[in-house]
């Protein structure tokens, strides 16, 4: 997982990030570039979201996870390639900075597994 990284004093980051899709929205995202159902996907991303909650010392709302490092945790399950996991992270990263924080990756699995 990438280190939490300091926030600019004016916070510019946070005013440009559009919010992270919807449950639906996301779901329609990610089962239109990848061969998994619905279920499928909410099973692997809730195993990966464990995986990396377990590796958070601190603030953990701070930590961003990278295509690249979902694929580290999810490659064991071989369900999902590299481009997979890149596609999933692009489709919820709202800044365009190749990376998701914790916290909407827990958002997100939390709507799907209700």
């Amino acid at each position: 997982m990438t280190p939490p990284q300091t926030q600019p004093p004016n916070n510019a980051s946070q005013q440009s990030a559009t919010p992270p899709p919807s449950a639906e929205e996301f779901l329609e995202m990610v089962t239109d570039s990848v061969e998994l159902d619905a279920g499928e996907v909410a099973s692997l991303l809730e195993a990966a979201l464990t995986a990396l909650e377990a590796d958070v010392d601190d603030d953990e709302a701070a930590v961003t996870v990278t295509g690249e490092e979902l694929y580290e945790v999810l490659s064991g399950m071989g369900r999902l390639s590299m481009q997979d996991c890149m596609d999933i992270v692009a489709s919820m990263d709202g800044d365009g900075d190749g990376a998701v924080n914790l916290e909407d990756l827990r958002l997100i699995v939390q709507a799907l597994v209700v």
